[in-house]
């Protein structure tokens, strides 16, 4: 249509939803119909987005108007990587040969860096429970036991750690009685298909995941229509339903009965290589619209909860950079 037709002159509205997805089509398109409604004074432009920056959005289309739209969601509670660790107990020693050990902070007998959690106050009350509340949401809010610092210090937060993501589905589904309410419907976000292949095996290997109790969806755009379709099923009462899903799910496909959302905060996306002259696709952290967007799947039928597996500290000062980076900066940049 922009080939072909000058300015779009039989077009009189555009509507362009998830204004927010970064594609090299998407902020192409943005930077053609800026330069269009230099022209088009007639033509009507509307950009839709449950969580994209409006007001960078709407200084970069020439500060057009604003629109909001109050939502209809129910209240996600939110918790991130420590609180993970604090209530799973996972834990980490920076002399194991774990994999899930980041490889600066391993010792093998020699000084460690300096982590980011080596200045909090020590706290060697290590065995004691969490407090609890009646809908969970302060469950996790107790200061970090040394071994949950030792842990968060020498973890690598950049691999897909599949252990803590099991032990958090146990303490989801069984161990923790204020958070099992929530467990009816739980989606998973991981970045590619051999993730959720990797995830799903191993729920299917697992004793009460595996079994009867339990429905094991993946979700991925390569997945036939018939079987995507099985997501939107409800479980028969007893059943509960986890869902193992790319960023298809962030947007392009809403699961309405799900109550709590595992996020990894990672996905593909592709990149431009400057020094290869190619783009190719590359497994990264999210941004922090991809992340509210994520957590809330959680809320479309009634009050949910939301685990992102990224610290607060990454979430509140390094993906906030990601979500707010000018169009032009990230054109060579697409979404997976």
């Amino acid at each position: 249509m922009l080939e072909g037709r000058e300015s779009l002159s039989d077009v009189t509205h555009i509507i362009i939803d998830e204004v927010h997805e970064r594609s090299i089509d998407s902020d192409f398109l943005l930077i053609v119909l800026r330069e269009i409604l230099e022209v088009r004074k007639d033509l009507k432009v509307i950009l839709m987005s449950a969580t994209v920056d409006a007001e960078k959005i709407s200084a970069y289309m020439g500060n057009c108007p604003v629109v909001r739209v109050p939502g209809r969601t129910f209240p996600v509670t939110a918790h991130y990587l420590e609180d993970v660790v604090e209530l799973t107990r996972y834990r980490l020693d920076p002399n194991s040969d774990s994999m899930y050990v980041a490889r600066n902070k391993r010792t093998y007998g020699g000084k460690r860096n300096k982590g980011a959690y080596d200045d909090v106050p020590p706290d060697d009350d290590d065995e004691d429970d969490l407090p609890t509340t009646a809908n969970g949401a302060e469950a996790l809010s107790a200061p970090l036991s040394k071994q949950s610092r030792i842990t968060l210090d020498c973890m690598d937060q950049h691999a897909i750690n599949f252990d803590i993501i099991m032990l958090l589905l146990e303490n989801l589904c069984f161990y923790k009685p204020e958070l099992v309410p929530f467990s009816s419907a739980i989606l998973v976000f991981m970045p590619s298909l051999e993730s959720i292949r990797r995830l799903t095996d191993m729920l299917e290997a697992h004793h009460t995941f595996g079994s009867s109790q339990f429905v094991i969806l993946p979700l991925h755009s390569t997945i036939s229509n018939e079987n995507q379709s099985l997501v939107f099923n409800v479980p028969r009462p007893g059943v509960r339903k986890i869902v193992v899903s790319t960023n298809i799910a962030e947007t392009g496909v809403t699961i309405p009965d799900i109550t709590a959302v595992i996020d990894t905060g990672k996905h593909r996306e592709m990149r431009f290589d400057e020094k290869r002259q190619i783009s190719r696709l590359v497994e990264t952290f999210v941004a922090q619209s991809n992340a509210a967007q994520r957590r809330g799947r959680a809320g479309r039928v009634r009050e949910g909860v939301a685990f992102h597996l990224f610290t607060k500290h990454r979430h509140d000062h390094y993906v906030r950079v990601l979500s707010l980076v000018p169009v032009r900066a990230r054109s060579m940049r697409g979404s997976c």
